[in-house]
């Protein structure tokens, strides 16, 4: 687990998930004998690139979030 703490907000992790997913649908398509062309792989590279960057993003944000625990009967 200490190897992924290196990625953690980092954006080097996109590149890792894309090779992540074209891995994975490259066995997928070995394994059900389905054929694969070159837009699949395209767009779901894009896909997971595009995600993985705003998740990062998102999660590299400054800011609080304030919230109220009330401890015990709510007073409605």
């Amino acid at each position: 687990m200490a190897f992924l703490a290196q990625f953690k907000q980092s954006y080097l992790l996109v590149p890792v998930a894309i090779i992540i997913a074209i891995a994975m649908i490259f066995a997928d398509s070995k394994l059900t004998k389905k054929p694969v062309d070159k837009r699949i792989y395209l767009k779901s590279a894009l896909g997971v690139g595009l995600i993985s960057f705003f998740i990062i993003y998102i999660h590299t944000l400054k800011g609080k979030i304030d919230e109220e625990i009330i401890g015990g009967i709510p007073p409605f």
